[in-house]
């Protein structure tokens, strides 16, 4: 029998890490089995702690690890980690909510030993009909179509536990986690129907910090040899092409989110020439922590 250990990195996440954990505990794994759910609370100046002492007292498998400063996403996942012993980890932020069956969807890929990681499939939350909801929109479904083509990584990961310690400086967690699986000879897998909802920034300042922060985490990484699907010309293009192609009277919209997106990478490009460091430890966004 597969066990599983969930780690759950959080800062300032007391509007939702209840809700977030109450989705994982509902979570049905058939013939696998839940060893533990770690918590690591990185730095929490809000009532984080007291939310995750109001869920373990639903459900003992609940851990908590206090890190009395915030040191970057990485750090937090590296006491997870350590504290780790099911055969297979999985990655979730606080800021999300799991649909039913969404872990069961990503651990059937897992059944496959050629497989390393597998990826869940994120939806935002935002309603399309406002300009910040329709990038959000647009962001995830390009990431849902190029990872049917190449899977990629991201918001809700499953992997092997073979993984001792991240580099604490990476600013994308799943991004080097799919390397380190790749350069052992494992695949990387999409589970398309393991949703999980999130919520995109909400004012172009957010988009626009977020996005940077994430093309500088990329660039970082493909200066020690690894490019993630989503920045490679080939399954983009398609992506692209394929949304034009089902919704030409969108091709505005599109043309236009497709533009925004460029430029936050040509904006991630200048910083890196500029000696700007790799962004590890970055502010949180609050319109991203409020999912309705």
């Amino acid at each position: 029998m597969t066990t599983l250990s969930i780690v759950v990195p959080a800062y300032n996440e007391g509007k939702n890490i209840y809700r977030l954990l109450a989705s994982v505990a509902a979570q049905r794994l058939g013939p696998h089995a839940l060893k533990e759910i770690v918590v690591v609370a990185s730095g929490c100046t809000d009532n984080t702690v007291q939310e995750v002492r109001r869920a373990q007292a639903a459900n003992p498998k609940i851990g908590l690890v206090v890190q009395p400063e915030k040191l970057g996403k990485a750090s937090a996942v590296n006491l997870g980690l350590s504290r780790c012993a099911g055969d297979i980890v999985c990655l979730a932020g606080a800021d999300l909510l799991l649909e039913p069956g969404a872990i069961a969807g990503m651990l059937d890929c897992l059944a496959n030993p050629a497989v390393g990681l597998v990826g869940a499939h994120p939806v935002p939350v935002n309603p399309r009909r406002t300009l910040s909801g329709y990038f959000a929109w647009f962001l995830w479904e390009m990431h849902h179509r190029v990872s049917l083509l190449q899977p990629k990584a991201g918001e809700l990961i499953c992997f092997r536990n073979q993984v001792k310690q991240l580099p604490p400086d990476t600013a994308v967690d799943e991004a080097w986690l799919e390397s380190f699986f790749q350069a052992r000879g494992l695949k990387v897998a999409y589970a398309p129907q393991a949703i999980v909802r999130n919520k995109g920034p909400d004012t172009l300042s957010e988009i626009l910090a977020q996005r940077v922060r994430i093309h500088l985490g990329h660039y970082w990484l493909a200066r020690r040899g690894y490019q993630p699907s989503t920045t490679r010309f080939a399954p983009l293009f398609q992506a692209v092409h394929g949304l034009l192609a089902e919704r030409p009277l969108e091709a505005p919209l599109l043309l236009g989110c497709a533009f925004l997106e460029g430029l936050t990478r040509l904006l991630a490009r200048i910083r890196l020439c500029l000696g700007h460091k790799n962004p590890f430890n970055w502010q949180a966004l609050q319109s991203t922590k409020e999912l309705p």
